[in-house]
This record gives structure tokens, sequence and C-alpha cells, in this order.
């Protein structure tokens, strides 16, 4: 008797439609959220949106806007460059230099990028006296990115390793 009655509520449970809107309406309806919210952030900020302060300074716009893409275009090369060099010391047959490279990948890749930006900028800049705050950015950006792009090199290789003898020996 218990089992028939376990069956027959699991056969009125599978009898039973719920309502489950299509996948078109979820849409709608998550794009409907995420635009009142943004809506009422922006609705409710303040009561007087003045752009006009800020495009009316559009040289001082334009000239932060060349400084970021001039450092940002200069770290990733210099982060190609470097990241290249980083991948051949990590597949290096010298276990120095092989440990070494791993132990900086993984401290650089567990430092927050500000932080280290902050390092670099404050205290290594400060004690080998260097007052220039651009080159120890573009420092600071290439040294974080290289580690990244070690990896991106290594899994770029990985695959043609076993195909190519000059990558196969290790440095």
């Amino acid at each position: 008797m218990m089992t028939s009655d376990l069956t027959t509520s699991s056969q009125n449970l599978n009898k039973t439609k719920f309502f489950y809107p299509s996948a078109k309406f979820q849409k709608i309806a998550a794009y409907s959220i995420i635009g009142l919210f943004f809506a009422s952030i922006l609705l409710t900020a303040t009561d007087n949106l003045r752009y006009d302060l800020i495009l009316s300074e559009g040289f001082i716009l334009m000239d932060a806007m060349v400084t970021t893409l001039f450092i940002s275009i200069l770290t990733i090369v210099l982060s190609m460059v470097c990241g290249f060099v980083f991948f051949l010391a990590m597949r290096s047959s010298n276990v120095f230099i092989k440990t070494f490279t791993n132990a900086l990948k993984e401290i650089v890749m567990g430092t927050p990028l500000l932080v280290m930006i902050f390092l670099v900028v404050y205290v290594f800049g400060i004690r080998m006296g260097i007052s220039e705050k651009m080159p120890l950015g573009i420092f600071a950006l290439t040294a974080y990115m290289t580690p990244y792009i070690a990896n991106a090199y290594e899994t770029a290789m990985s695959p043609l390793l076993p195909l190519t003898p000059f990558l196969q020996k290790k440095y």
C-alpha cells in the first residue's frame, strides 16, 4: 500500500504542468531589469547632468587618451618580447633559471596589479631615485603582464612542441 501511494503521487506530479516562460521572454525580462537598474541610477544620481563641464576640457581628454594608448601599446610590445624570453627561461634545462622563473611567475601572478604598480612606483622607484612616474608605470605593467604572456606562448606552443625539434630541445 505504501508503494502504490508513492507511485500515485509521482504520477500526479508528472501530470502537473509548470509554467515556464519562453527563452525569448526570459531574455527580454533580464535585459529590462538591467536597463531599469541603470536607468534608476542615472536618473537619481544627480539633478543636473553637466557633460559640458567635461567636454569643455576636450583637449585634456584627448591628451589623456593619447597617453593611455601610448602606454598600452608600449606595454603590450614590451610584454610580448619579455614574455617570449620568459617562456624560453621557463623551458630552460638549467634548474636554477627554471626555478627562478617559475617562482617569479607565481609571485607576480599572485600579486594584484594595483599592488604591483604601487610597489614599483613608490618602493622600487624611491630606492632607485627615479621620480618620473611614467617609465615606472610602464615597467610595472610590463613586469605584471610578462608571466601571463609567457603562459600564452607556452599554451600556443604546446601542440607544436612534439612536431618541432628546435623547440623540443630545452635551453
